[in-house]
């Protein structure tokens, strides 16, 4: 008499596992989606991170929120848009003020800023040299937690923070599967094909 063996898989336990496996494929899908969705932003739009260390926007944007930014065409900037300019003669500063006014005068452009919290303007006026100026398009409240950390350092850390995120429900989702397999018994069976001796 031969006999046959056959691997059962694992049995569903039922619609709460079959609503944990649907939210668990949902969270991995959407992280992936949002992973992308940053890679894209950061590489084609040339979105930064940027930390806010002063006070003079509050209550608009706190000390420690992060600021999303994009470049606008210097040519475009209008009074009211939040902008991030360097400190005059101190270049390696940057500060995020509220443009209160901008001149065009023939190719050049000459703002006025002011903090949101400050009772006066600026006591300058700069004129951009550049072609584009870091617009303030988002902020994220996020009081001390990456304190010391800004820019690009910043960018690379919330896309790692997010890879993190998305690995996660993968390595749970085969850490379980390679249970599952675990589990699994053959069980013998009698074969169909029958020979008496």
């Amino acid at each position: 008499m031969s006999a046959a063996t056959v691997e059962l898989g694992p049995i569903p336990k039922g619609r709460g596992e079959l609503a944990r496996r649907i939210v668990r494929d949902v969270v991995l899908v959407v992280g992936v989606l949002a992973t992308i969705a940053l890679a894209l932003l950061v590489a084609v739009v040339h979105i930064q991170f940027l930390r806010v260390a002063s006070p003079s926007m509050a209550p608009t944007i706190d000390v420690g929120d992060i600021v999303v930014v994009r470049p606008e065409s210097a040519l475009q900037l209008q009074p009211g848009q939040v902008v991030v300019l360097p400190v005059p003669d101190r270049g390696d500063t940057m500060y995020v003020h509220r443009l209160t006014s901008v001149d065009r005068r023939g190719d050049q452009v000459i703002v006025t800023t002011k903090g949101d919290a400050n009772e006066a303007a600026d006591p300058w006026e700069l004129r951009i040299d550049s072609a584009s100026v870091p617009l303030v398009v988002a902020h994220v409240p996020m009081p001390g937690i990456l304190a010391g950390i800004g820019g690009v350092g910043l960018t690379r850390i919330l896309v790692v923070m997010l890879l993190v995120l998305l690995a996660t429900p993968m390595l749970v989702m085969l850490m379980s599967r390679r249970r599952a397999g675990s589990r699994l018994r053959a069980l013998r069976v009698r074969s169909g094909d029958r020979r008496r001796r």
